[in-house]
């Protein structure tokens, strides 16, 4: 056997064992020669080096390889855009309202229009004003030890008295209290306390001022009650005079009942309502301060939930959660006469929604949710505690639906990176394998008369 001989030999079992199709890349001559196609990538420009056929024929193995490996990862992107839709239901939107081409600004405005949820919130997003205390504090005006009448009846105001402002610090000299949560951040930073005046806070406070015998019989001679029927403006602008006077009045009559009976945790309180009602964060800790260090147990909680809810007013809900906490457990200290298991005292639902509000500005939701199912259950159809259940089962949807658009499309961009990524290794490979293909002008000039009629010969035998 020659040379010749051994060598065709050879090329045949490479082509068996590697899988070459011969009707795409070869063609036998007239002679009995198996020759390259002239457009077959196997047609070298070293036809003698088999280290560079083999090569060759594992560059167009892992093209062809890359190519359908490009085809599954399209079909797949493709699945995955397509699955955007189907995470619609998932967040209140509907089967077939899905993600796919929807901003994160239109979800938000379809969510509001359409989720239970959403809707039972009034169609906005959370706010922070929502989060906010608000009116909490009233509710404690109504125990026996805190009314109005029972404190600031005896307490008379004389020319010389005006401008005379509750000065808790002043009234009640204390450097330390072991009941005051004086370890928090929040309380040693206190001077730099900050708070809007509670426009909420006031307007409550003066419907149940109004209406307190001691308003009527004495309070509002001092105030002009009376608003004409007139110009709207002009109205308004009385009504806002009024209630300014009868905050000021409110204030004046704390600040002289302070000087006589510095001790009383009832008027502490009261002073601490005022200040947060003004917007004097400062102020109002310090004399919430006082009411809990004076208060017996019973009575701790409502210092303790006023403290909380200047924190949070004054943006620092961490704290204020530890605070309001407290209060909730000290409200059960209080034990119920045998005879009358009503008297029992619990807390009122304002400390449960400032600590719901506590927890929905650290956007731990869960708890959230829990603190205002409490109130609900003290108060069956709270508006607020409603409203607040709403905005934060919204919330937690929005939160839900774009991070399931983040994360699609993260999902998503993450697979096209690696789809281009191999599309170049295969653009590479392509380069490659027809760089080690013959030039043409070599193939044509290689190529004589006698193959191209084999060629012909070969293409019509199949």
């Amino acid at each position: 056997m020659n040379v010749q001989n051994i060598a065709v030999s050879l090329i045949f079992n490479l082509l068996f064992s590697l899988e070459v199709r011969a009707s795409m890349h070869w063609a036998v001559t007239e002679n009995g020669r198996i020759e390259a196609q002239i457009d077959s990538v196997f047609h070298l420009r070293r036809p003698f080096d088999l280290i560079a056929f083999m090569e060759q024929e594992a560059r167009l193995q892992s093209l062809d390889e890359i190519y359908n490996d490009l085809l599954e990862r399209k079909s797949a992107i493709d699945r995955k855009w397509v699955g955007l839709d189907a995470n619609g239901g998932d967040v209140g939107l509907g089967k077939g309202r899905g993600l796919r081409g929807v901003k994160a600004g239109d979800l938000e405005a379809r969510l509001y229009a359409e989720d239970p949820d959403c809707v039972g919130a009034g169609g906005k997003p959370l706010s922070l004003s929502q989060l906010y205390p608000g009116s909490a504090g009233i509710a404690s005006l109504m125990r026996e030890e805190m009314r109005l009448e029972n404190n600031l009846k005896s307490i008379k105001i004389n020319e010389k008295g005006f401008n005379l402002l509750p000065d808790c610090e002043r009234s009640y000299p204390l450097e330390i209290s072991m009941q005051a949560f004086e370890h928090l951040l929040g309380w040693k930073e206190r001077r730099n306390l900050s708070m809007e005046p509670e426009p909420t806070l006031e307007s409550a406070f003066l419907f149940h001022l109004r209406s307190n015998p001691l308003y009527i019989d004495e309070w509002g001679k001092k105030s002009d009650n009376k608003v004409d029927d007139g110009d709207v403006v002009d109205n308004a602008s009385k009504e806002k005079e009024r209630a300014n006077r009868d905050i000021d009045l409110f204030g004046w009559k704390l600040g002289h009942a302070l000087t006589v009976n510095g001790s009383s945790w009832p008027l502490h309180n009261l002073a601490s309502l005022y200040w947060r009602i003004v917007g004097h964060a400062p102020h109002a800790m310090e004399c919430a301060r006082r009411a809990v260090h004076l208060a017996p147990r019973e009575h701790r909680d409502l210092g303790l939930a006023q403290m909380g809810w200047i924190l949070l007013s004054s943006g620092r809900p961490a704290e204020a959660a530890i605070i309001l906490h407290a209060a909730l457990d000290h409200s059960s200290f209080a034990q119920p006469e045998p005879e009358d298991p009503s008297s029992q005292q619990t807390a009122p639902p304002a400390t449960h929604l400032a600590l719901a509000n506590a927890y929905a500005l650290l956007s731990d939701y869960n708890r959230s949710l829990a603190c205002y199912e409490n109130a609900l259950k003290l108060q069956p159809g709270l508006r607020v505690a409603q409203l607040g259940r709403h905005s934060i089962l919204c919330q937690q949807k929005l939160e839900k639906a774009l991070l399931n658009m983040v994360d699609s499309l993260h999902d998503i961009l993450t697979e096209l990176q690696e789809y281009h990524k191999k599309q170049e290794e295969w653009l590479k490979l392509q380069e490659k394998l027809l760089w080690e293909q013959a030039p043409l002008e070599i193939r044509l000039l290689n190529y004589g008369h006698d193959k191209l009629l084999s060629t012909g010969t070969g293409k019509e035998n199949q």
